[in-house]
């Protein structure tokens, strides 16, 4: 079973919380764990360097020759005679006991710590455990030395550890019944994140539902940030824009192919009206026929441009390869007005009857743009598998508003021309399609008063 995007991401979230909630209360247990042992280490410590101290004030008349006079009174723990500490007393420290390396130590208490002791041997102060009446105890042995230097003995603190495990098992045991208020707080902010995460998309969702073909113009609201949700949104934008264009331009072309049609076809149902008439003189009769007949071929004529243009937009324009000598199949689609400047002996792998239709259209199109004393030429050049053709006149030129929008259907820089001097506005875009079938590509470039050169490449 697949979960949505929205579970995932609430589940993602959620646990996240979780384990930074779990991870915060174990951090908790811990620093409190070292403070409170570190409180009873810095205790142990103090107390027996007091007590060190202490020794050395009072000269070296004590038992192991180094100002020992037995455990100090009314320092670090109770007077002599006193109850020992109850389990449960947090920071009770027990009086330090003393020992002497020397063979001569008077105190009859064994350590708490022997481990300790030994090491204590080799100067080295030293943290322990020991056990006194059934307590777990923490000990801490300082090694001493008499005022020449010499180690001599050392002295041992403890503190029962029990109060502070107490204190520390009651700390987990809240940290574990916090564990409920503290999934449900993670479940809770999980679903605020999520919910917060995806406001952006739903606001897209929104504003897309109300985007329809008849209003592509509208865009979507962009987050901003640079995230990639806000890429998402811009990338949808510019989709938006081209579905835009395009449905623009597909209105248009349709708007166009109905007007360019409604034209032969009124042409045809007058010549037709006319025809019904048994008494038309034959003058009459023989012209609407033959404007009938020019209309029904100039519909043929767009029909075919059409679906030439639609098969060329799917793909599904076919495409018959063979070599050709450029200048011996272009010569019949060139007029004489046109001088074709291809070298005899060019050849190129392409499709002839394509070729042919790229050619006619444009050097038709330079003929009459130019004016009978101005100059059209077919020139070609090979460069490995890349075929250069170019179609260039010395006619009146392209405004640059026009030149960029020439290879749309149907569009005429001139809309005053007629029909027999402009066309209809299909030429160029067929070179256009041509060409991309073939592999290629076409440009224009031209200036006013200087004339106009189309060049195909094809690969």
């Amino acid at each position: 079973m697949k979960l949505s995007v929205r579970t995932r991401l609430t589940l993602g979230n959620v646990g996240l919380l979780a384990l930074a909630l779990l991870a915060f209360g174990g951090a908790t247990r811990f620093v409190i764990g070292r403070v409170l042992w570190g409180r009873l280490d810095e205790m142990l410590v103090q107390q027996a360097q007091n007590d060190a101290s202490r020794q050395r004030q009072q000269g070296p008349s004590g038992p192991m020759g180094m100002g020992f006079e037995g455990p100090p009174r009314g320092f670090g723990g109770p007077p002599p005679g006193a109850p020992r500490p109850r389990p449960g007393e947090l920071g009770l420290l027990l009086r330090p006991r003393h020992w002497s390396f020397d063979n001569n130590n008077t105190n009859d208490e064994a350590p708490w710590s022997t481990e300790s002791l030994g090491e204590a041997k080799r100067v080295k102060p030293v943290f322990g455990r020991g056990e006194e009446d059934g307590q777990a105890l923490r000990t801490y042995t300082l090694p001493m030395k008499d005022p020449e230097g010499n180690l001599h003995g050392a002295v041992q603190t403890a503190i029962p550890t029990g109060p502070t495990e107490a204190a520390l098992a009651s700390v987990t045991y809240s940290l574990v019944l916090l564990l409920p208020v503290l999934c449900l707080v993670a479940g809770l902010g999980g679903l605020w994140l999520t919910s917060q995460a995806l406001a952006p998309i739903r606001q897209l969702t929104e504003a897309a539902s109300h985007i329809e073909a008849e209003n592509l113009a509208e865009r979507l609201p962009e987050p901003g940030g640079g995230d990639e949700l806000d890429q998402l949104t811009k990338m949808l934008n510019r989709s938006l824009g081209r579905l835009d264009d395009a449905f623009t331009r597909q209105k248009q072309f349709t708007a166009h192919a109905s007007h360019e049609l409604r034209t032969p076809l009124a042409t045809i149902k007058t010549a037709l009206g006319l025809l019904r008439h048994p008494d038309i003189p034959p003058a009459l009769r023989d012209e609407a026929i033959a404007s009938a007949d020019d209309a029904t071929d100039r519909a043929n004529r767009l029909i075919g441009d059409l679906l030439f243009l639609a098969r060329s937009q799917n793909g599904a324009l076919p495409v018959r390869r063979a070599s050709l000598k450029l200048a011996e199949t272009l010569r019949t689609v060139v007029p004489a007005p046109a001088s074709l400047e291809i070298s005899p002996t060019l050849t190129f792998v392409t499709d002839r009857d394509l070729l042919l239709r790229l050619v006619s259209n444009l050097v038709s199109n330079a003929l009459r743009h130019t004016p009978p004393e101005g100059k059209v030429a077919v020139h070609a050049t090979r460069n490995g598998d890349i075929l250069t053709l170019t179609v260039t006149d010395t006619g009146a030129g392209i405004a640059p508003e026009h030149l960029e929008k020439l290879g749309q259907p149907f569009y005429r820089p001139d809309t005053a021309r007629t029909r027999d001097d402009g066309g209809i506005g299909l030429g160029l875009s067929l070179c256009h399609a041509i060409a991309a079938a073939l592999g290629g590509t076409l440009t224009l470039q031209s200036e006013l008063g200087k004339g106009t050169t189309a060049t195909v490449t094809l690969g």
